[in-house]
C-alpha cells in the first residue's frame, strides 16, 4: 500500500500551481497560441524545476504520489493543457530513473508518452549483433523531442520477453540517429512532437537504464498508473470549457433574453456539468484506490478510455454553446476542442487499446 498524501497538502498543492498559472496567464496564452522557442520551453524547465513539479515521482518520499501529480496536472490543464502533458512526461521519467537507482539528468527528457505499452513492439526493428543491440526505424510523435537533452525509449521485442529501457543522448551527434523538424499540430500546440530516425544505430552499454522482465513489468505499471493523470488532464480541460460557456450564457442576450435562461442551453449546461463532474470525481477516485505494486483493472482502464472519448464531444458543446463566436480564437473554445482530440491518443490509440483489453478478457 502506498501513503496517501493527506487532502490539505494536495489542497495547498493545487492551489500554488493555479496561482502561478492565473499570475503567468499571458505566458500561457501565448505559448499555445503558436509553437513556443526552445529557449522558452528551457526557461520552463527552469522554473518547473525550482517549484518542484517536474520530480514530484523521482522522490523517494513521493515515488508512489500519483495524486499529487495529477492534482498539478489537472491545474495546469486549465489554463494549459501541453504544459501538463510536460510535466506529467517529465515526471513518469523521474520515476523510472528512481526505480533505476539513477539520478536523472538535466533538461527535458522526451518519452513516448502517444503509444501504448502494446504497441511499443511495433515502433524500432532491434536486432543484436554479437551481442551488441542496434536499432533501425522511426519513432514518430515523441514530444518535446526537439528540446530535449534525453529520449526514454522501451524496446520491446515482437516476439519473446526481451526488453530494455534505453536513455539516448540527443545532444549530441551521434551515428545513426537523427530528429526530424518539429511537427505542426492542431492540438497542444506548446507541446511540440517530431520523430526519432534510427538507422543501424549501436545503442551503447552504458545506454540501457534498465533491461529484462522486471524492467518490462515496472515501465508497464507506470504507463498503467498515468492513465490517472491523463484523466485528470481530461478533467482539467473540460472545466475550463465549461466555465467559458457558462459564463457566456449568463452574459449574451438573443432572442430578448439572456440566453442562459433558454431551455435548451440550460439542458446542455446542466449535462455539460454533469459529466465534468464525474470526470473529475473519477480520476480523484482512482488515484486515491492505486496500489503502488498493481496495474489499473480492466473496469478502471475502460473509464479512462471512456474520459478520452467523451471530452471532444464536450469540448463541441463548449463550441455551440457560444454560437459563431466559439469557433474564434477570442474565447478560445476552439483551442480546447483541438487540444481535446490530441488528448484521446495519451498512452495510445484508443481504439487498439480497447481491442487490447478485450483480448487479455477473451483469452
Amino acid at each position: 500500500m502506498r501513503c496517501i498524501m493527506d487532502i490539505e497538502t494536495l489542497t495547498l498543492l493545487g492551489d500554488s500551481v493555479r496561482s502561478w498559472c492565473e499570475d503567468n496567464a499571458s505566458l500561457l496564452g501565448k505559448m499555445e497560441h503558436k509553437q513556443p522557442s526552445n529557449e522558452l520551453l528551457n526557461q520552463l524547465y527552469g522554473t518547473f524545476n525550482s517549484l518542484g513539479i517536474l520530480s514530484i515521482l523521482g522522490e523517494q518520499e513521493t515515488h508512489h504520489e500519483i495524486e499529487a501529480l495529477a492534482e498539478v496536472a489537472t491545474q495546469l490543464a486549465y489554463h494549459s493543457p501541453s504544459i501538463a502533458v510536460m510535466v506529467v512526461q517529465q515526471n513518469m521519467a523521474a520515476w523510472l530513473f528512481t526505480e533505476a537507482g539513477k539520478s536523472a539528468p538535466e533538461g527535458w527528457i522526451s518519452l513516448p508518452v502517444y503509444d501504448a505499452a502494446s504497441e511499443w513492439r511495433f515502433q524500432i526493428n532491434h536486432r543484436y549483433n554479437q551481442g551488441q543491440l542496434s536499432l533501425d526505424g522511426r519513432w514518430s510523435s515523441l514530444p518535446l523531442l526537439n528540446v530535449a537533452t534525453h529520449a526514454l525509449l522501451p524496446i520491446a521485442a515482437k516476439e519473446g520477453r526481451d526488453f530494455q529501457l534505453i536513455l539516448l543522448p540527443l545532444t549530441q551527434n551521434e551515428r545513426g540517429l537523427s530528429v526530424s523538424a518539429p511537427a505542426v499540430t492542431l492540438g497542444l500546440r506548446a507541446c511540440p512532437t517530431a520523430d526519432l530516425q534510427f538507422a543501424q544505430y549501436d545503442v551503447k552499454q552504458e545506454h540501457i537504464l534498465l533491461s529484462g522482465e522486471k524492467a518490462r513489468a515496472c515501465t508497464e505499471l507506470l504507463w498503467s498508473h498515468a492513465e490517472t493523470c491523463m484523466m485528470a488532464i481530461r478533467a482539467g480541460i473540460a472545466k475550463a470549457s465549461y466555465r467559458t460557456a457558462r459564463d457566456y450564457a449568463a452574459q449574451r442576450y438573443q432572442g430578448g433574453k439572456i440566453i442562459i435562461e433558454h431551455s435548451l442551453i440550460r439542458k446542455m449546461l446542466a449535462d455539460f456539468y454533469r459529466e465534468t463532474c464525474a470526470m473529475d470525481e473519477s480520476w480523484r477516485m482512482m488515484a486515491q484506490g492505486l496500489q503502488s505494486d498493481q496495474p489499473l483493472r480492466h473496469g478502471q482502464v475502460g473509464v479512462a478510455l471512456k474520459s478520452g472519448d467523451l471530452l471532444p464531444w464536450l469540448t463541441s458543446d463548449g463550441i455551440q454553446i457560444l454560437g459563431g463566436v466559439g469557433y474564434m480564437e477570442d474565447y478560445i473554445q476552439e483551442r480546447r476542442f483541438r487540444d481535446a482530440k490530441q488528448c484521446e491518443f495519451l498512452l495510445g490509440h484508443p481504439h487498439a487499446r480497447t481491442l487490447n483489453l478485450w483480448h487479455h478478457e477473451s483469452e
